[in-house]
């Protein structure tokens, strides 16, 4: 079986899969943002694992018919003559001349076509391949380059000592059900709220966010902490790297789009449930972009 085959399958199961989550979103409209979330990040989780399974799974043995089986017996079977006939003993008694010439002309027959050019097959198999493969390459290196920068960015900033952020940051997680550690750090860097981090999630603040009225804090704490809480991101992480994976499919570049999207609709419904007004809320969403 062609080496690249699985690696073909496993694209189309993706595709296959990718389009399904796209119709079952279509059918949840209308509903929580969360469950379109749960479905964008199953499908593109699914997607980055098929390529990894589908080299180990066993291979499905097609029988062929006896037909197109080769024969064990490929040699031409020879004539048998029992009994000579005029025509062989004309043959025989042919002058040595004639049978000379009868053996060049088929020599020269037999070497023609061997003169030919043999056309040249382009190896569109190995090329697709290794295009596939550094189109990955390329973004992931991007995403490795990403995570870097955060890193360095959350290691550049200064903790949050102020009594009333720490305040609304155990509020905020006790309102959303957020029972993990969540380290508050300030940089300037940055000019929006951003979580990070898996093991050690942390929340970075903006420098001018020491300004922000309480309600503005609280609101801003609990839409941080819902995005722990559901680990939304190292879900986006294996997103781009399921996009990394299948890069050449524009549905994999939507899919991980709408994932982000739904994910911040789910949290922000999630803080309007929680008390917030609309308006107000809406306020502080302007607010903190005006200033991105």
């Amino acid at each position: 079986m062609d080496a690249t085959l699985p690696f073909v399958l496993g694209a189309l199961k993706a595709l296959v899969l990718l389009a399904a989550a796209a119709l079952a979103t279509l059918a949840l409209r209308g509903r929580p943002a969360r469950l379109r979330a749960v479905v964008w990040g199953t499908a593109l989780l699914g997607s980055l694992l098929i390529p990894a399974l589908e080299p180990l799974l066993p291979p499905l043995p097609v029988p062929l018919p006896e037909i197109l089986e080769p024969s064990s017996n490929s040699s031409v079977p020879a004539l048998r003559v029992d009994h000579p006939s005029p025509a062989a003993s004309t043959v025989a008694t042919m002058p040595a001349a004639s049978s000379t010439q009868t053996a060049g002309a088929t020599a020269v027959l037999q070497a023609a076509p061997s003169r030919l050019p043999e056309p040249r097959s382009i190896p569109w198999r190995p090329l697709a391949m290794g295009l596939w493969v550094l189109g990955g390459a390329l973004l992931l290196a991007r995403l490795g380059r990403g995570l870097l920068r955060v890193a360095g960015i959350v290691r550049a900033a200064e903790p949050v000592e102020d009594p009333g952020w720490q305040r609304a940051l155990a509020h905020a997680r006790a309102s959303v059900g957020c029972h993990r550690r969540v380290r508050l750090l300030t940089s300037p860097e940055i000019e929006v709220p951003a979580t990070v981090g898996f093991v050690r999630p942390t929340v970075v603040l903006p420098e001018r966010a020491a300004s922000w009225l309480d309600d503005r804090r609280r609101a801003v704490l609990q839409h941080e902490c819902i995005h722990i809480a559901r680990g939304d991101w190292p879900l986006r992480i294996v997103a781009r790297a399921a996009r990394a994976a299948y890069w050449f499919n524009p549905l994999t570049w939507w899919a991980t789009r709408r994932l982000e999207l739904e994910q911040e609709l789910a949290c922000d419904e999630e803080v309007l449930a929680l008390g917030t007004g609309a308006s107000d809320y809406a306020c502080h969403l302007l607010g903190i972009a005006r200033h991105a």
